[in-house]
């Protein structure tokens, strides 16, 4: 027969235990670095642009067009594009480029960030229609 103290001290040597192992797999990952989300971002975005459905609506709404479009991309914690500010352009109607922050805000970049962390990223978009 085990004695009653052998049985608390088994009892709370295994609720450390377990304790410890559901500790383990609940980490949060690390943060990205900038570099990093500056990568994923362009990746994303490049994805966006090579997309037939993209290609198909903008040859559709702008035929022929070409450019190069710089853009300041703002991005939250959760991977949603919250600003999106148009810094340098090559002959791009303003339409054109209301369809296209329209088509980058509605995308989810798959980042990790810090909660209520917003970052800022710099991309040039080199169109060819």
């Amino acid at each position: 027969m085990i004695l009653p103290e052998t049985m608390l001290r088994l009892f709370l040597v295994l609720l450390g235990l377990g304790s410890n192992l559901s500790g383990l797999s609940a980490q949060t990952p690390k943060p990205q670095t900038e570099s990093e989300v500056q990568q994923v971002v362009a990746k994303t975005i490049n994805g966006l642009l090579a997309k037939p459905s993209f290609k198909n609506k903008l040859q559709r709404k702008f035929p022929g067009f070409q450019g190069q479009v710089t853009i300041d991309l703002g991005i939250n914690y959760k991977g949603k594009a919250v600003s999106f500010y148009v810094v340098a352009q090559e002959m791009a109607p303003t339409d054109f480029i209301d369809f296209l922050s329209d088509q980058i805000l509605a995308c989810h970049f798959p980042i990790k960030l810090d909660k209520h962390q917003l970052i800022k990223i710099r991309h040039t978009l080199r169109i060819e229609n």
